[in-house]
């Protein structure tokens, strides 16, 4: 199995910049999300660790953003059976 981030594509589908989500998180909902956590995320392919509170203040960050309610399914994907 694998889990595939793709946040990248929703951000663009979005309009939206990794700064914005960050600062959003951060600074308009006082959520603990930590400097440059999204380009670390960003970098990989592939998620082999994943930090839940970081996950929970994205998630709320691009709720914020979009005004809508954002999913885990919105900016992950899972494919079973390949491999990491």
């Amino acid at each position: 199995m694998a889990i595939r981030l793709t946040l990248r594509e929703f951000l663009e589908a979005n309009n939206l910049r990794v700064s914005q989500v960050e600062v959003t998180a951060r600074e308009k909902l006082s959520l603990p999300l930590g400097q440059n956590t999204l380009y670390r995320m960003l970098s990989k392919e592939r998620i082999s660790k994943i930090d839940l509170v970081a996950v929970n203040s994205i998630l709320e960050s691009l709720s914020s953003l979009t005004g809508r309610t954002i999913r885990l399914n919105d900016i992950f994907d899972f494919e079973r059976g390949k491999p990491q």
